[in-house]
């Protein structure tokens, strides 16, 4: 896809030279995901390798970043926290810049790629390893590399079919419901309608509306996806947050009318300059003292020292060798000229006099701490989170019922656990879908039968999960080896899974044999052991004791002379 570019002249000039200002920008957009694409200059500016002077940084702002495609250009994007009334539901809103989209995008399917960062200073830090799944090849790193930069020097010749990867680790499709855009702001607020999934970790950035007319800005930063790298940190120690436009013309005065007797009325006239004043909705960052924002960065968020979102990159003519005049459109001008924004981020049942003279100023950010899916339905490819940022073990939490590899949904709902992942399950009701269930070797997964409250603050919900005893749950494939006879049937199937007091095993034989079942843990200790001597043709039914296993997985080895299959299952207490 060729690289879209735009320049503007903007001209602000009163009739007596109040003051004149000329800014050529240019739109940051149309880069995809491309590891190691951005310049030089932004090689040890790592998100996770942020500068002395963001000290003050919220980290989990970094997962609340995005790279996205709408099929015709790429930009970034920021999800975005929101009000809502005690058991309400928190949506999922994200804010960009208005040049990042036309109508005719909203026709078509996004393309939302997330966690796409390294953990620490170094690019290397993400994984190189290529997974292949369903015969697809997921590479962390992305499409291509500055090891072959001189091939795609001429951006306008940037291969189409590399615009987006075919598959990345936390890649996300959906359509998506426009909130409001403003063209005078350059900002944009949108709906992502699918639901992404629970495990990809994703925060909800908090945001400021309050005005500052004519103060110098104190320092910001931005988390952004320069020529679709991985995420980067830009610093700035000051912004200039003009806050009014003048729009003047000249008017004419009468100044004096005398009556003369020879020349009748004698009128003496005057101008004058008269102005009036509108709200400026940019934000400029004059220079940045670390890092710089390139193409592709367009709509990525300025944050505060209070980490909260205040505007959204518009343009600007900053580069590598020249890191200065960018601008973002200001969200309190966002906020004032659409009903739709204040609607959206604040949707709280008032009163009469709350709506006549509240006052909103912004809000922090949160982590989702309750899923309120009925049921939760928890599929795709698990990875460890200690490839994208410094901890590993992450917690879904279930209002209801959740249900591994549903067989539906998400990764043909299918769920596989990867090495070195961790993820801890809570729900008051856990099942296994339809779907294949695949735990790697060093794998780990930790169930609960736990239920949380969507009202729940962040804090309350984590406070709450400190006391729980979790059953560790490792799986190692050696003990899942299966061996099959295609030419018998056996029919094998286990009843029910997840468990609790007893396992049913159901086969069919087709002569008299001797049938031994094995329970194995996941270390690969037998823990129960039935051999059936001379056990007879036809259906046949097993019951196993489990009261005495502790909750976790286990695996069910049924072995003939012939035939040797294993069957996984949960125990749930």
């Amino acid at each position: 896809m060729a690289k879209y570019q735009m320049e503007t002249l903007i001209t602000m000039n009163s009739l007596k030279n109040i003051f004149f200002i000329l800014l050529i920008f240019n739109f940051h957009i149309q880069y995809a995901q491309s590891f190691e694409f951005s310049g030089n200059c932004q090689d040890n500016k790592n998100v996770y390798c942020s500068p002395a002077q963001t000290s003050y940084m919220n980290k989990d702002n970094i997962r609340a970043v995005f790279i996205f495609s709408n099929g015709r250009t790429n930009c970034t994007g920021t999800m975005i926290n929101q009000f809502y009334d005690s058991g309400g539901l928190l949506k999922q809103y994200f804010i960009t810049a208005d040049h990042c989209f036309k109508d005719t995008d909203l026709n078509n399917e996004w393309v939302f790629i997330f966690n796409y960062q390294s953990y620490d200073c170094n690019n290397s830090s993400i994984p190189n390893s290529i997974n292949i799944i369903d015969g697809n090849i997921i590479n962390p790193r992305g499409n291509q590399s500055r090891d072959n930069w001189d091939s795609f020097k001429d951006w306008n010749t940037y291969p189409s079919n590399l615009v987006i990867p075919a598959l990345s680790r936390y890649i996300h499709r959906s359509r998506v419901r426009r909130i409001a855009n403003n063209g005078w702001v350059d900002g944009a607020l949108f709906e992502i309608l699918t639901p992404i999934p629970p495990h990809f970790n994703v925060y909800y950035a908090g945001w400021d509306v309050t005005y500052n007319p004519f103060g110098i800005g104190l320092p910001k930063y931005v988390i952004h996806h320069p020529r679709g790298d991985i995420k980067k940190i830009a610093y700035t120690f000051t912004t200039l947050e003009i806050g009014l436009n003048p729009v003047c013309h000249t008017i004419t005065v009468i100044v004096d009318a005398v009556l003369n007797f020879f020349f009748g009325w004698i009128t003496t006239f005057r101008t004058e300059t008269v102005c009036t004043y509108t709200e400026n909705p940019r934000i400029l960052v004059p220079v940045f003292t670390s890092g710089v924002v390139e193409k592709g960065s367009s709509g990525s968020s300025l944050f505060t020292t209070s980490n909260r979102i205040t505007g959204m990159l518009g343009g600007g003519s900053s580069s590598c060798g020249f890191p200065v005049s960018e601008w973002f459109g200001r969200l309190h001008s966002f906020w004032n000229a659409s009903g739709s924004v204040r609607q959206a981020l604040d949707r709280r049942e008032k009163t009469y006099l709350e709506r006549a003279f509240g006052f909103v100023t912004g809000m922090d950010g949160q982590q989702p701490s309750c899923y309120s899916g009925n049921p939760l339905e928890l599929n795709g490819n698990y990875f460890p989170a200690r490839d994208y940022q410094p901890e590993n073990k992450i917690t879904i939490n279930a209002a209801t019922r959740a249900v591994l590899a549903s067989g539906t949904g998400h990764n043909g709902g299918n769920l596989r656990a990867f090495a070195g992942s961790d993820f801890v399950i809570n729900a008051p009701d856990i099942e296994i879908g339809t779907g294949d269930f695949d735990i790697d070797a060093n794998a780990t997964f930790e169930l609960n039968n736990q239920s949380c409250s969507p009202a729940n603050a962040r804090m309350e919900a984590q406070d709450a999960l400190a006391g729980c005893n979790l059953a560790r749950m490792e799986f190692d494939p050696e003990f899942a080896a299966t061996e099959v006879d295609d030419n018998v049937n056996y029919n094998i199937s286990l009843s029910p899974n997840p468990a609790s007091k007893e396992i049913i095993v159901e086969f069919n034989l087709n002569a008299i044999e001797i049938v031994k079942i094995e329970i194995l843990n996941t270390t690969g200790i037998i823990v129960k052991n039935n051999t059936l001597e001379n056990t007879q043709i036809g259906t046949q039914m097993i019951t196993i004791n489990t009261t005495d296993l502790i909750s976790g997985t286990y695996f069910c080895k049924f072995t003939t002379e012939n035939h040797t299959q294993t069957l996984k299952f949960i125990i749930l207490k």
